[in-house]
């Protein structure tokens, strides 16, 4: 079991998706989000320890553009029951995007 030091309380979040850097390849969706970390749902492994840079696209219209280029830490990685992967992220923000974060948690989050 995972041990809890999160700065910030996430947030169950639907219909953001994490892709590789081109934007071409779909990583998985985000299942909860903070200002500070995510975790997603994946069909691959990817394993902890891992500084990615990655694409992270939002619903049309919820930002002027619906793709950003975040850079995350992957803290770990667990296979469920269906063969799938949920990951935790540490997101390291770029300015502005904490912002955009809490924007998206306002709209999407459940």
């Amino acid at each position: 079991m995972q041990d809890n030091r999160r700065k910030e309380p996430r947030f169950v979040v639907t219909g953001i998706a994490l892709y590789t850097p081109d934007g071409r390849k779909l990583l998985g969706e985000v299942l909860n989000l903070s200002s500070g970390g995510m975790l997603l749902l994946s069909k691959e492994y990817i394993p902890p320890g891992q500084q990615l840079k990655l694409q992270m696209r939002f619903p049309p219209l919820l930002i002027d553009q619906e793709d950003i280029e975040i850079d995350v830490y992957v803290v770990w990685s667990d296979e469920d029951e269906d063969g799938h992967f949920k990951t935790g992220m540490l997101i390291e923000p770029r300015p502005g995007q904490v912002s955009l974060f809490e924007r998206a948690i306002n709209i999407l989050g459940e």
